[in-house]
C-alpha cells in the first residue's frame, strides 16, 4: 500500500482529510469495525485469544484501519487509482472474521453484525469513488460482492432464525457443524479433512468427513483427488 499509492497526493483538489463523506462513511465506520475486532479477539478465551487466526485477524484488522487513514491525505482525484486496495483489504478482514467465527472465536450473530458492517463500507467506497473520480472501481466491487454474496445471505438468514433462542437439537448441532465447515471451506477455497479438523477441534476427523460426504450428496462440496489427497471446495449457493 505505502509503496505504490501514498505518495499520490495530488497537487491540487481538495484531500480526504477534509471530505465529511470519506471521513465520516469510511474512515470512521472502518475505525469502529477495527475497534470491535480488537475488543473481541481480546474478550475471547486465552485458547482462542492465543490462536493463529485471532492474531493474523487483529493485525489484519488494524493493518486496514492504517491504510484506510493513510488515504485521508490523497486528493480525491488520486482516490480512484487506489480504491480497489482498500475494498481488498475490507473483503479478506471479513474472511478472516469467518475463520476467527469457525475456532469458536464469537457467536453468529456477532459475525453478521461484521458482514453488515463491512458490506456498509464497501457499498460507501463504491459510492464515493464514482462520485468523485474518473477511474471506477465499480467493476472489482461487482466482483467481489458478487462472490462474498454467496456466503452473506445464508449468514444473514441464520441471524432472523437464531433469534428465536431455541435449545439446541441434535438436527440444530448438525446444522452449526454444517455452517462451521462451509465457512472454512469459504475462507480457504479448498481444505482437506486435516484442514478443517485443525480448525474445528472438538469434531472428530470420522464426523467431519460424513457431513462432507452429505454435502457433496446435497451439491454443496466438491471433491477433488482420492483418499487422504482428497480436497474439498465449497460450491453451494
Amino acid at each position: 500500500m505505502k509503496d505504490t499509492s501514498m505518495n499520490i497526493t495530488g497537487s491540487t483538489g481538495k484531500r480526504l482529510i477534509s471530505d465529511e463523506q470519506y471521513f465520516k462513511s469510511i474512515f470512521k465506520k472502518t475505525e469502529k469495525i477495527v475497534c470491535a475486532v480488537s475488543y473481541i479477539v481480546h474478550k475471547s478465551d486465552e485458547q482462542v485469544r492465543e490462536s493463529v487466526q485471532a492474531r493474523d485477524l487483529d493485525m489484519w484488522a488494524l493493518e486496514t484501519l492504517s491504510a484506510t487513514g493513510e488515504m485521508l491525505l490523497l486528493s480525491r482525484e488520486a482516490f480512484g487509482s487506489v480504491a480497489h486496495q482498500l475494498a481488498s483489504k475490507m473483503v479478506l478482514l471479513e474472511s478472516k472474521l469467518r475463520v476467527f467465527y469457525t475456532i469458536g472465536g464469537m457467536q453468529v450473530e456477532h459475525l453478521n453484525v461484521f458482514v453488515a458492517e463491512i458490506d456498509t463500507v464497501l457499498r460507501s467506497l463504491r459510492d464515493f469513488d464514482m462520485n468523485n473520480t474518473e477511474e471506477s472501481m465499480t467493476s472489482l466491487f461487482r466482483e467481489e460482492t458478487s462472490s462474498k454474496a454467496r456466503h452473506t445471505a445464508p449468514a444473514q438468514r441464520r441471524v432472523s432464525e437464531g433469534r428465536a433462542k431455541v435449545a439446541k437439537t441434535d438436527s440444530a448441532q448438525n446444522g452449526d457443524r454444517r455452517d462451521r465447515i462451509k465457512a472454512v471451506l469459504i475462507a480457504e477455497q479448498k481444505a482437506s479433512i486435516k484442514d478443517i479438523t485443525d480448525t474445528i477441534k472438538d469434531c472428530s476427523e470420522k464426523t467431519i468427513q460424513r457431513e462432507l460426504t452429505t454435502m457433496i450428496k446435497d451439491g454443496l462440496v466438491l471433491r477433488e483427488g482420492e483418499r487422504r489427497w482428497s480436497t474439498y471446495s465449497y460450491i453451494g449457493q
